[in-house]
Formats: structure tokens, sequence, C-alpha cells
């Protein structure tokens, strides 16, 4: 069910003074990923088994882009986040891809880090670690440098060579070297503008060798017209030269901005320059590096109106002996195109255009790479949906769309849930799906399983970008956003029972027969089965411009136009949360007012909207300022609500209204990162429990900034239970906008905008939760004792109360009136495995079984999801001896405790990790020490193993073992699921693990 509505709140509570309720557990159920997002300039980098690496400008986790691994087929895999504790580096350019002569990637991030200047970090392909080795900064001696734009070279004195495009003596950038075992960094050369010692000015592009060991590179500006420069590095003396001095768009080296890195063909370096030539469209030029001298052999200017235009990528030299580029602009739709060149002749072919009815995509930035089978693979950003990786056939110029960047369902969970009427829970992403406007998702919440539904702004799915939650009324399901025809929102029906979807009618603007622009909040069912919805103004109506109401009636779905907002000079206008309609059937609500005003507090009346009172920012009689969640209702003729900023803070309070009295009570006033109430900007309504006390959220604050959740009491009793911990940590998730729904299973369900975890690993992308009170149990699959017997299999984490648990079974799904003997499963905080045997059952029949566990904290009996077995069952262990052939009856080589490959691990060990009995493999677990002292041990479980238990012990003597508590399960691979721990431990002391197993 939905939120208590307010008849049930005021009959739970009438009952109950104020009381203490259960302290819940957070379990992350579901998180959406954001992808690879922009690739930007960065070309691919090809790997030893035909994948490439690569890396983006934006996109992943925390919004700064991500190191990714694209495979031939398509498929794209998430190693790194940038900004994220792993890769500090932030947003702007990522540097060129190199792998040094040890394997290991090399790259660089144009800003980020401690000093916020960029980073330099490598990525080792064996264990895909990622380590941050250079944070730049502007300050520090010697020859500062900042902003990385150019990656690093490997040069012939064994350091690893680069540029930053700023910093140096004068600014204009700076040329250093790194010793790649130390990760010391030494600055070499400094870039002095338009003339000095060494002109130029923003240096980009990786450093080129020549033949003879001299790395090459360009300057996008600077020199005497300030249009970029061609340097030369000796490596082996430190000495940094400058070599050409480009003209602009005539005179002996047209060009202008140069931005690519050089290529090394037969002894030339060939470059391009994004600018410059005729017409200002930019050149290909080629340097001999013995004479120092540089010979123009394309002017794009030549090839209008439908040739490249603005290359800004290295080229490529293909297997034909061509060189491959691409241009951002140009071909029949002026969106880029895909271009060759003779390098003998300078003949140049255009083999492929952007947009249109060319490659999908448009303005390609980065560079070409050619793969073993002679295939050219490249990256373009978004057109009309998202960005994408292609591949061409150098032979046949045949293009091919691998991959589209990225391939998100759905993205930025700002709706809450709703529950429909068989208890599955909905949604809404306000990104992602098919065309970016988000997507319509279910969630079953004793599986924990989400499938979207519909994708937003697809054909009869007018709705775009939905933030709101879903109400549900009559069993139907109930929504409003942004988009519909006119691009001012739409109010539309879900039905949850055919997956139909009807679009009910469309805010028609500043006229028209619905009125307004910009829906705000979720819809409110009233008591006559009215839903009122609020729109925020500038439209509502020609005479008001301030915002108005609207009503729907689902029965016909009919639209009437209610209330306007009158202004005025108290500032009753612009609402951005949603009405609640009291018993005495008034409307009652919250403004934000004008630019200058804190908002108020607002009902309805016989002749209108009237202002009841007015915020007063940080002090005064009515503290708080920007209302920004519905009032709710305490049962007791009291309204509760927040505000988003103001208080003694200034950063949002909760405060409580009496209708008939119109006394007023500031409850909470929040205290940001720390305090006695940590949060800042709570903006969801406060959900009740029944027991006293209301729920809600603050969109940050806490000790990461993240956001909290919280409980509060009409007397102004709060407590602050959860702090949000972003892309890790144990509360997963990053500013919640929605309020929390108390569920029928007595669990309370939210969602929050951004960040998350999927299998320990970030996500961004916004995280669904659900605080449970009592016991976590979940169903396994059944086992076969017999022809007419199973061996029930289930888990309970008891979260650290006394617990007591039970299978619930039946021949029916609808009929589990069975249940096996209880179990006391104690009050520990980790997962425990729960067996039972059922003998006697029905020959034939399907088993429908769930596990049931109790204890003290719950709200309501936990019950795992419903499973079912059709009789006879199969032991999964017995199948898996048939590994043993002729020997699976032998115990001495098939048996639990037998080892025939000799390799320490018994076999019920091989059976429970995935390991091979009858080959000799390392154990499924590895010990990772880290540099604070502490260990991170992961191991592996074989997925087809449902009977056994796997526990990871520790020890600091042998004698005594503790099972571990933190326990994570992170990315699964074929077959095998993976579970991870950190563990401190004091520098210097002992720790033994071990794998403990048990089976039935």
């Amino acid at each position: 069910m939905k939120s208590l509505p307010p008849t049930l709140a005021a009959l739970m509570l009438a009952g109950c003074s104020f009381c203490a309720a259960a302290a819940p557990v957070y379990e992350p159920i579901h998180a959406f990923e954001y992808g690879v997002g922009t690739p930007g300039r960065t070309g691919l980098l090809l790997q030893s088994d035909g994948s490439f690496l690569g890396v983006s400008e934006t996109g992943g986790a925390y919004g700064f882009g991500v190191l990714y691994q694209l495979k031939q087929d398509g498929t794209v895999r998430l190693l790194s986040h940038f900004g994220g504790p792993e890769l500090p580096g932030g947003g702007g350019r990522k540097c060129d891809l190199m792998r040094d002569a040890a394997g290991i990637i090399w790259s660089a991030t144009s800003s980020g880090g401690t000093g916020g200047e960029g980073t330099v970090f490598k990525f080792d392909p064996a264990t895909e670690v990622t380590t941050t080795v250079v944070q730049f900064a502007t300050t520090g001696q010697p020859s500062p440098g900042a902003a990385p734009e150019g990656g690093l070279a490997l040069g012939s004195d064994g350091f690893l060579w680069g540029t930053c495009s700023r910093g140096g003596l004068s600014g204009n950038g700076a040329v250093y070297k790194l010793q790649p075992q130390t990760g010391a960094v030494s600055f070499v050369a400094s870039f002095t503008g338009p003339d000095g010692a060494l002109p130029g000015r923003w240096p980009t592009g990786v450093l080129t060798a020549d033949a003879a060991g001299n790395l090459w590179g360009v300057t996008a500006w600077g020199g005497a017209d300030d249009t970029g420069t061609v340097f030369k590095v000796h490596p082996a003396t430190g000495v940094v030269t400058n070599s050409i001095v480009f003209t602009s768009e005539s005179g002996l080296h047209p060009g202008r901005l140069p931005q690519a890195a050089l290529l090394a063909v037969s002894g030339q370096l060939w470059g391009t320059t994004q600018e410059g030539g005729l017409l200002n469209h930019g050149t290909v030029f080629r340097l001999d590096p013995a004479t120092e001298t540089l010979t123009t052999v394309i002017q794009f200017g030549n090839y209008i109106p439908t040739g490249p235009t603005d290359p800004a990528s290295r080229l490529c030299l293909a297997g034909d002996g061509k060189l491959w580029g691409t241009s951002i602009y140009g071909g029949t739709s002026n969106a880029g195109t895909l271009f060759n060149i003779v390098p003998g002749t300078g003949l140049l072919t255009v083999a492929a255009s952007f947009g249109g009815s060319g490659i999908p995509g448009s303005n390609p930035s980065a560079g070409l790479v050619r793969d073993s089978a002679g295939a050219l693979w490249g990256t373009s950003s978004p057109l009309t949906s998202t960005p994408l990786a292609f591949k061409i056939m150098e032979t046949s110029a045949a293009w091919q769309v691998i991959t589209k960047f990225p391939i998100q369902p759905g993205l930025s969970s700002y709706a809450g849930l709703e529950a429909d009427d068989s208890g599955q829970l909905w949604g809404l992403c306000a990104n992602g799906g098919t065309a970016g406007f988000g997507t319509l998702y279910k969630l079953d919440p004793l599986t924990d399983t989400l499938t979207h539904v519909l994708n937003c702004g697809t054909g009869t799915v007018m709705a775009r970008n939905p933030i709101y939650s879903l109400t549900k009324c009559g069993g139907m399901l109930y929504g409003q956003s942004s988009g519909g025809t006119t691009g001012f929102g739409t109010v539309y029906r879900f039905d949850p029972a055919t997956g139909s979807y009807a679009t009910l009618g469309e805010i028609t603007g500043d006229s028209g027969p619905y009125p307004g622009r910009s829906l705000v909040d979720s819809l409110f069912r009233r008591p006559d089965g009215t839903l009122t919805g609020v729109t925020k103004g500038v439209g509502r109506a020609i005479t008001t411009n301030y915002g108005g109401l609207l009503n729907v009636d689902p029965a016909t779905g009919a639209f009437d136009a209610g209330l306007s907002f009158p202004g005025g000079n108290i500032g009753l206008r612009t609402p951005v949360a949603g009405v609640y309609a009291a018993p005495d059937g008034k409307l009652w609500g919250t403004y934000t007012g004008t630019a200058s005003s804190t908002g108020g507090i607002f009902s309805s009346s016989p002749s209108g909207l009237v202002t009841v009172l007015q915020f007063t920012g940080f002090v005064g009689n009515y503290p708080g300022s920007y209302p920004a969640a519905r009032l709710v209702p305490d049962g007791a003729s009291s309204l509760l609500g927040s505000t988003r900023s103001g208080g003694t803070t200034g950063r949002g309070t909760l405060f409580k209204y009496h209708i008939p009295t119109g006394a007023f009570s500031s409850l909470v006033s929040f205290t940001g990162n720390t305090g006695s109430a940590p949060g800042i900007g709570p903006m969801a309504e406060l959900t009740p429990d029944g027991h006293g006390w209301f729920w809600g959220t603050t969109g940050g604050g806490g000790a990461g900034n993240h956001g909290t959740i919280f409980k509060v009491s009409p007397a102004g009793d709060f407590l602050s239970l959860f702090e949000f911990t972003q892309n890790t940590g144990p509360v997963p998730g990053r500013s919640p906008q929605s309020r929390l729904l108390l569920h029928s299973d007595g669990n309370f369900y939210g969602t929050t905008a951004e960040g998350g975890t999927i299998n320990g690993r970030p996500a961004g992308g916004g995280q669904i939760f659900r605080l449970r009170f009592g016991p976590s149990p979940q169903t396994r699959p059944a086992t076969g004792t017999g022809a007419t017997a199973a061996r029930l299999h289930g888990t309970v984490n008891p979260n650290g109360t006394p617990t007591t648990t039970r299978f619930e079974w039946g021949y029916s799904a609808a009929a589990l009136t069975n249940t096996t003997p209880p179990f006391a499963a104690g009050s520990s905080t980790t997962t425990l495995a729960v067996t039972a045997v059922l003998t006697g059952l029905t020959p034939g029949a399907t088993l429908h079984y769930r596990l049931r566990a109790e204890n003290a904290d719950q709200w309501q009996p936990q019950r795992g999801a419903i499973l079912n077995a059709p009789l006879p069952l199969t032991d999964p262990i017995t199948a898996w001896r048939a590994i043993f052939g002729p020997n699976a009856a032998n115990p001495a080589i098939a048996g639990d405790l037998a080892d025939p490959d000799g390799d320490g691990l018994q076999n019920l060990a091989e059976y429970a990790c995935g390991t091979q009995p009858l080959l000799a493999d390392a154990a499924p677990l590895a010990v990772t020490p880290l540099p604070d002292g502490r260990v991170t041990i992961l191991w592996s479980q074989s997925a087809a193993a449902v009977d056994t238990t796997v526990t990871l012990r520790t020890s600091n003597n042998l004698a005594t073992w503790n099972d571990t508590t933190g326990v994570t399960e992170v990315a699964p691979s074929p077959g095998r699921r993976h579970f991870q721990v950190t563990l401190s431990q004091a520098l210097g002391t002992r720790i033994f693990v071990r794998l403990f197993i048990t089976r039935p």
C-alpha cells in the first residue's frame, strides 16, 4: 500500500501516545548505472585480446567520466570512475591512453585531484587496479604545471614524457617527465607564449617519437600570431626547442589550433590543425623531422561544401597505406566525416559522412584505431540520442555501429515508489530509456527484481523526464510530468494489470482548455476520489501567471480548472509542492512566493486561495524559507511540513501547524553535515509509520553531504537514522528527493536521485532502497532427498535481534498453509543458512514454499520470495559428482572429503566454490593488503551449489575463529557469485582466514 492515509493514521495514533519504534536496517535493492557518457577526444587503445580500452569525459558514477573496456561484440564494461576516491581526476579532457613496456596503461586528466589541476593515473590490466600517481597544482616548485591535456609517451631514456596545458613559469604550459617506477615528476621546460625562449601556449596531444628518439608535440596557441606551434623534445638532454610556428589562413605554414598528436609514417610526421588554411577550415601537414621543414598537404577549404572541415583528431595509418582521419564538421549533413589520404599524392577521399543517411551520431573528435583484422574503430558524439562506437572496413568503406553509450534503461530516480493492488512497486526514472526521457519500472519487493516497462517520450507515451511519484486510485496509477505535444506538461494513467498507458490531458500554457505550465509534485487523491494537481505558474491563466490547481476525474479522465494563485503584494504564487485535502474540505498547501519572499502556507476558501502565514527566514515567529514538500496530517488536527532552507542555521526546518487555532511550532532546524539534526534541504513529504513517528529525508547534509534519513514526532522528538554514502559504503545513494513509502510488508521503500552501488561497484544513477524492520530472510532453491521428500533452503540475517524462522509451504502459491517447526536463528548480524526437510509429499506435485522470519524489531513478519519446485527434485551435488565419471560412487575419489587432484581443496570445497576437483587450481580466496593496514578479502561460491553455505572466518591465533561481518556481494562471473569484505587490522599483526563450508 501507499503511505498511510490520514484516516488510518489518526486511528492508529489515537490509541498510542508517542512511542519508540524499532531501528531498521538499510538494504540497497537496485541501483541505476551511469555509463560511458561522452567519449570526447580520446581515442581507443587496442588490447592483445582484441578488445579496446577507452576513457570518457562525462558519465560514470560521479559524472566525470569512466575508464571502460569495449569488446568486439559491443559489450561495454566499466573499469573505474573518475571523480571518486579511486580516480580523483575530475571533469575536463581525458588524455590518450598509452601502454608502457610492462603492459601498464597510463593517461592523464586535465582537472581534478587534490590540487584541482589534473592528475596522472595508471591502470594494470592484469589486476584491473587503477592508481592515481600524480596530482597537479598551480603552486609549488620547480616550474609547476597544471591541466595536462596531452597524455604520456615513453622516451628513449625510460621516462614517461608529457605536457601540461597551463602552469609553468609564465602560465603557458610546461613539459615534464615522470619516473614510472617511483611516480616522481620533474618539470623540464616552460612555454613562453607569443615569443621568448620557447614560443607556444597550451600544449595538447601526446608526444610522438621520431626515428632518432626525439619527441615531437604541438601547442594549440602561441607563436607570433597565437596560432600554434610544433616543438621538439630531446629526452637525452632535456632540451626543448621550437620548430614551427603556424601562420593561420595563409603564409608559409597555414594552419591554426593544432590539437592532435602527430603520427610517424616512413620517417615523416603527419598532423592536423583544426582551423586555419583556406577558409579557416583546417589543414593536414607533413613534417620532416630531419630538416624540420613543414609541408601543407590538405587545406580543407578546397572541399567545401560537403568535404571535411575542422579535424581535431590524430591520423591513423591503415593496412592499405592510407592515412585515415575524422573531422568534426563537414559531410552531407555537416555533422562530420571519415576521410582518407594517399600519402604520396595527397589525394583525399571522403569515405563516409555522419548524420542523415550516413553514420549515426555526429561530430567525431577522437581519432581512429586499427584492429588486427584491418577494421578501423572510433567514437562519436550524440546527434539525437546517445554517443556511439563504430567501425569501418578500410577496404570497402562499409561502416557498422557497434554499440551506443550509454545503453541505460533508466537513470535519475527522483520519483518515489507507489504500490499497486498486488503489492508490486512502481517507480519512474527521469532520464535514460531508449529516447533518453526516462522510464517507468516495476519492482517486485519479494525478489527485488526490477523490470523496465515503458520508455518515456516514445510512441503514445508522451510523458517526459518524470520526477514525481505515481498516485494509486481505483487500481490505476496516475502521474504527471513534463512533455506532451505542447511541452507544458501532461497528466497520464497507467493500468498495472494490463500495462496500458493513456494520456488524460495536456497543460496548454497561457491559454487553451487547461492553462498552465510546469506541473509540480504528485497528484493528491481527495476523499471524493478526485485527483488534484498543482502547476507552478508562468501561464496558469493569462490574468495571473502565478500558478494554480487542476482536477482530474479518474472515472472519466476529464480535467477541470481549479483555483488560481492570486499573487499580489503578499506573494501567494509559485507553488512547488502538492496539496492536502483536510476533513473539512479545505485544501492546504505551500507556496514559495516571489524572488524576495520566503514563501508560506495557504488554504482554500469560498473566495479562492488565501495566505495563512508567511515564513520568516532565519528568525521570527515562523522560521523557515522555501517550503518544497506537501503538508501531511498528524492525526490530531495539525499539519506537519518542512522548509528547504531557513531556520536558525539556514539549512531547513520541520514544523507543525495546528489547523483549528493557527498555532505554529518549529520542531527542528537542520544542522548541516554535523550537529544534533544533520541534514540540509528537506524536499519530500513526511510519511507516518503508525507508531508515533513521521519519516523523511534531506537532499543534502550528513557526514558526506549526500543526504540523510530521519524520523520526527509531532512533539518534536528527532532521530537521525542514516547518512547516505553516495557510491560506496553502508548506505549507498545520494540526494533523496521523494517521500518514503510504507509498504504492506511493514518496511519503508525509497529512492535517491543519484549515487548507488551495483554488486559493490559505483553506479551513480540513483538507488532504490528498503528500510527493513526485523530479520532479512531469503528463500533459496530446494534440493531433493527422495521421490516424495524435499530439503528446503534459505538464508536469514537476524540483524542483531533473536530471530525465529520457519518455512511456509503448500501445493499452490496462494495456499501456503503448512509450516515447518520453528528454528532459532540467534541474534547475529551475519547471514545464516536455514534448512528443513519435508517428507510424505505428493508424488509429481509442484511444491511452493518461502522462508518466514520473525523477531521483536519487525512491524510485520518478514518473508522471502515464493519459489516452486516440481517433484521429484534432484540433489545438485549428486549431479555434480558426474564429473568423476565411473568413479562418481567411489567415496575415496568423489566423496565430500576426498581430494583427488591433490591441490589441498576437498571435493566439498571444490563443489561449493566452483573450482575443478580433477585439476589442481588456485584457492578461491584472495587477500589483498591495503596501504593503511587493512586487508580486502575476495572469495567465490558456485551459483549452482545452493545446498551449501560458505562463511569466511578469521583468526589471530589459529585457535579461535570468528565469522566476519560487513560482507558484500560484488559482480558475478559465469557460474560464480563473488563476495568481498575489508577487515581493519593493525599494522604488523597476523591474520588468518579460511572458508568454512557446510552442507546439510
